[in-house]
């Protein structure tokens, strides 16, 4: 009876944690400092998803090495402009979101990659802990 109890209340804290955000976020940092940046970044991007950002953009694929996530992205129609125009604001959003601010902290660099329809390389911005602290 108690081993019941016992399995109901850990089934009842894992959902929890998947439903919330924090507790998420706390486990991800725990992570970082129980397994290291290498193992903890493979995770995440085995985790990541595959979709359409917009209606030009879509991930492709996200890869971690070597202390970088990185997330490639395919461009169809590529934009007029890509760069710089929008370089700044994607450092700031990765600066903002708790996931990347974990990320960040832990010591780990985020990549982003563009790409054309033909997997041409367009461009990429990284981002690095010291470029959230640089005013926009």
């Amino acid at each position: 009876m108690a081993g019941r109890a016992a399995d109901h209340a850990m089934g009842a804290a894992a959902e929890r944690a998947h439903r919330d955000p924090a507790l998420q976020n706390v486990i991800l940092a725990r992570r970082f400092r129980l397994n290291g940046i290498d193992k903890t970044l493979s995770e995440v991007a085995a985790n990541a998803p595959v979709f359409r950002v917009d209606e030009w953009t879509e991930l492709i694929s996200t890869v971690a090495e070597y202390g970088v996530l990185r997330f490639t992205y395919r461009l169809d129609p590529v934009p007029d402009e890509l760069f710089p125009a929008n370089e700044r604001e994607l450092i700031d959003a990765n600066c903002v979101e708790p996931v990347s601010v974990i990320i960040l902290r832990a010591g780990a660099v985020i990549e982003h990659v563009y790409q054309d329809s033909e997997m041409a390389p367009l461009g990429k911005v990284r981002v690095t802990l010291r470029d959230c602290s640089e005013p926009a």
